[in-house]
């Protein structure tokens, strides 16, 4: 895996960058301290996984900057990392095209759970602005849930196991647990059981 990091502040970048390696052995870390040096090295990495981008540093210019990125770089995964969590900060941002916004305040255990779920494909924001991820990217019966996770909320309902989840979307074991226990977090659930009868709360006797 190759991941660029891109902040104007050597501590972030250091410890950004190790704790990056502890959690993925073998993953190759890119450091950048401007949007010119950003723009360079993605264009330089076009094999890029993910892409992440403080919001303060030479050159941003916040949401404007993020979409530029975006269009020029359109596969390579976006991710704020900010020292701030501002809910019109994080709706700009996802707005413009970021697939999360990951506040620098997270927890090492938060942190791993967010870019798994950045890297699985799906929208992260923090906890504490979770009405702006269900705006962005959620609906009215699963209020905060990403298109993937209302689609692995289903099969948990039809009694689906983890791993023949994963068979019906291909995906991996992990990749499962890990939206498993998201979504088990942002429904306020502590099981299978429980996330089944939220679905069936939902359904309308016939």
């Amino acid at each position: 895996m190759k991941i660029l990091i891109a902040d104007d502040h050597a501590l972030t970048l250091e410890g950004v960058g190790l704790f990056l390696q502890r959690h993925w052995p073998g993953t190759r870390v890119l450091q950048a301290c401007s949007l010119q040096q950003t723009r360079a090295l993605l264009a330089a990495h076009p094999d890029l996984d993910l892409l992440l981008l403080d919001l303060v540093m030479p050159g941003m210019q916040g949401a404007p900057s993020i979409a530029a990125i975006r269009a020029e770089f359109p596969a390579i995964p976006l991710v704020v990392l900010s020292g701030y969590a501002e809910p019109t900060q994080v709706r700009a941002a996802l707005r413009a095209g970021a697939q999360g916004f990951v506040p620098k305040a997270l927890s090492p255990e938060d942190m791993t759970r967010a870019l798994e779920c950045i890297l699985a494909g799906e929208v992260y924001c923090p906890a504490s602005v979770e009405d702006v991820g269900a705006s962005v990217a959620g609906d009215a019966d699963s209020p905060g849930l990403t298109p993937r996770q209302q689609e692995i909320l289903v099969l948990i309902a039809d009694g689906m196991t983890n791993k023949e989840i994963g068979q019906r979307l291909g995906l991996s074991a992990a990749t499962v647990r890990t939206h498993v226990s998201e979504i088990f977090r942002r429904l306020g659930v502590k099981n299978r059981t429980e996330a089944a009868r939220h679905v069936a709360g939902k359904i309308s006797p016939g």
